[in-house]
């Protein structure tokens, strides 16, 4: 027998293994022992079964039985394994017979009438038929090499080849130190009313000592280590005026609310040290403009990765421009020297508390609906953010995330849910694939906050193992070892067999309804606002709290065995 072969029955196993679990649990709603004592009645929509449970059935039911037609279907030699093509016959009647019996469960309930689901006789059917074409030999999850699971990948993705292996991960960014410059950016006019404010500044002492050059903060305060804790003054008419120029010369929709302007003295030594602009309360897809007056000066960046180091020359005069993604690739230094003249440089950046909780959502179709801004419908303006969709694990671009200070991966299912992902070989295979996109969010972005959903509970048997066992090895590579990773805690949504509850199923086997959007995005805002008012990680709080998860709770160190 072929392993394709293999593969099918063990199709087969499962859909029996479900139908079985399917009678039993209306068994035990019923008050009976035995599914051949199931009657009509006891199924009816006012009795002691749901609507819901029997909808959702029927849904799971169609899902697991397409999953087994297609390939008989498409592979003549499995037809002659098990006989003739009546095989094909029966599961597609079944099929058509309980989509046709769920639609005239929903007339009925339109109508006010009673609505019988007669499937106890389709159920028996099944499950004869699977249990004869079921091989006994067939092993359970961690002791076969070979373990089909549905093919439940998203319909706009099931083609996608995958060629990218995450652990040559490219980690080669596109930031530039300086992405444009303008010379001559102010007029004689208003040049020298910035220069009457800087000089009358300077001989007010108004400016404070830093290491190798002096500050004067205007506006809002921004994120740097200050000598003096003072709020700073409000940002001039003359220096506003400048902020209106950069508006009219460059796009952008953000507010320059806050000014650092740097002064290097003549015929002193001065300098100014190694850095860059990473702080959390900038805008995290602004630009940050620097305006240079007086004695040239040669900046010099350096690639945090690459080292690789670059020079450029601040005139008098010139506006550039750095994004913030750029700063935190590159670092910016002056190194010491000794001006003619005096030099200033204005530092025009877009700050404000609530950017410390800037967030990116990466993540598959059950995050497609997520908005960020304001109104109804969104995360709110206390959650700033954007969401990138990453339907695959492959798909997760961590340079995406270097300007964010929280980052929420979503992201799994349709890597398991391919036919090719046949063991805890190639989950685990997965998994690194995983790991090593964590590792390079963490090596972009120090400081970052990074919370991973587990892969979301199913509607499918079959994907529940390795779901588990793909959320066992977050927990114990990734959440146990790194205290800047947090696991969001989405047991709400599975039942006590870990599988997605009904009520928040879109009717398929892996999509969340409206409810379960609402409730996953609750989770991923609370989560978020208890680590920034709290200052603790959340995977440290007590079993009870909202970052423990029923998936993946056993032992991380093997595959689940059921």
């Amino acid at each position: 027998m072929t392993d394709e072969n293999n593969t099918m029955l063990a199709n087969f196993n499962s859909l029996h293994q479900l139908t079985s679990s399917v009678k039993k649990d209306i068994c035990g709603k019923v008050g009976k022992k035995d599914f051949n004592e199931v009657t009509k009645a006891d199924m009816c929509i006012r009795g002691k079964v749901p609507l819901e449970f029997l909808s959702k059935t029927m849904i799971s039911l169609i899902s697991c039985i397409e999953d087994c037609i297609n390939p008989i279907v498409e592979n003549d030699s499995f037809i002659d394994l098990i006989g003739n093509r009546d095989a094909t016959k029966l599961f597609t009647t079944l099929e058509l017979s309980l989509t046709e019996d769920i639609k005239k469960h929903s007339e009925s309930i339109e109508k006010n009438n009673h609505a019988l689901l007669s499937i106890e006789k389709m159920l028996n059917e099944l499950s004869k038929k699977t249990e004869d074409l079921t091989a006994p030999s067939v092993g359970k999850y961690n002791n076969r090499e070979a373990d089909i699971l549905p093919n439940t990948v998203s319909p706009h993705i099931r083609n996608k080849t995958d060629n990218n292996n995450s652990s040559n991960l490219n980690l080669q960014h596109k930031e530039t130190p300086i992405k444009n410059s303008k010379e001559s950016f102010l007029n004689n006019e208003l040049s020298s009313t910035v220069i009457e404010f800087l000089t009358d500044a300077v001989t007010s002492s108004k400016f404070k000592e830093e290491n190798g050059h002096y500050t004067l903060d205007l506006g809002e305060q921004h994120c740097y280590k200050s000598t003096s804790d003072k709020k700073p003054a409000a940002i001039p008419s003359c220096i506003q005026t400048v902020i209106e120029k950069i508006y009219e010369t460059y796009d952008g929709d953000y507010d320059l609310n806050s000014v650092s302007i740097n002064y290097y003295p003549a015929n002193n030594e001065t300098f100014h040290p190694k850095h860059s602009a990473e702080q959390n309360c900038i805008n995290p897809n602004s630009s940050i403009f620097t305006l240079s007056i007086g004695n040239p000066a040669t900046l010099v960046f350096k690639d945090k990765f690459s080292d690789e180091t670059q020079t450029y020359e601040a005139k008098d005069n010139m506006v550039y421009v750095m994004t913030r993604s750029s700063q935190n690739v590159f670092t910016q230094e002056i190194l010491p020297v000794t001006n003619a003249e005096d030099r200033f440089s204005i530092v025009f950046r877009c700050v404000a508390n609530v950017y410390r909780r800037s967030t990116i959502i990466m993540g598959d179709s059950n995050t497609r609906g997520y908005r960020f801004g304001t109104g109804a419908g969104t995360f709110g303006a206390g959650l700033p953010g954007k969401r990138v969709e990453a339907m695959r694990v492959e798909d997760i671009n961590p340079l995406e995330c270097m300007s964010y200070n929280n980052v929420i991966l979503q992201c799994g299912i349709n890597s398991l849910s391919n036919r090719r992902i046949d063991g805890p070989i190639a989950v685990k295979e997965i998994f690194d694939k995983f790991k090593n996109k964590v590792e390079a969010i963490l090596k972009l972005k120090s400081g970052i906050n990074l919370y991973i959903c587990p892969i979301l509970p199913t509607r499918s048997h079959m994907l529940k193992r390795p779901i588990n066992y793909f959320n066992q090895l977050i927990r114990s590579e990734i959440i146990d070892t790194n205290y800047r990773c947090n696991f969001l805690n989405i047991s709400f949504l599975a039942d006590f067999e870990d599988m997605l509850l009904p009520a928040y199923s879109r009717g398929d086997a892996v999509h969340l309804n409206s409810r379960g959007h609402s409730k996953l995005a609750n989770i991923i805002k609370t989560s978020i606002f208890e680590v920034y008012n709290r200052g603790q990680s959340m995977r440290r709080r007590p079993a009870t709290s909202q970052n423990t998860t029923r998936q993946g709770s056993n032992s991380p160190a093997n595959p689940p065995t059921s």
